[in-house]
């Protein structure tokens, strides 16, 4: 069990680490301001499109890899965490496990949020002018 504990929290953190860093950039582009002429909204097309495919995208697609991979392993785990066997004891590092993959989880919402935000952000810069 120590094993896919380990994995999941290096996983988590690492994930962690990439949210913590990109998060003021990606913060920033979706709170750009698109200005009215389509013709004045390159440089605000080009942020938004460069964080979106080198920090927003990858983020996204990280987190809910490493949801997918250990889905049914926590499903199994949380299983006998809630209904533990007869005799056996609170299994502490199994719950670990299980709240780990949930703040991944919640950190892969949070990310796919933010990566929908860029998209409509991308589009609004090529709408027509208002």
């Amino acid at each position: 069990m120590a094993d896919p504990l380990a994995a999941g929290a290096l996983l988590m953190a690492i994930l962690a680490a990439l949210y913590g860093a990109w998060t003021n950039d990606i913060s920033a582009s979706l709170n750009l301001t698109i200005p009215p002429l389509k013709a004045d909204r390159d440089d605000q097309r080009e942020q938004i499109s460069r964080v979106l495919r080198q920090k927003a995208l990858p983020l996204t697609l990280g987190a809910w890899c490493s949801v997918v991979v250990f889905v049914w392993r926590a499903g199994a785990i949380g299983l006998t965490v809630l209904c533990p066997p007869k005799g056996s004891e609170f299994d502490d590092v199994g719950a670990a496990f299980i709240l780990t993959q949930i703040f991944t989880g919640a950190m892969a919402v949070s990310a796919t949020i933010q990566l929908g935000g860029l998209y409509r952000k991308l589009r609004d810069c090529d709408a027509p002018d208002r």
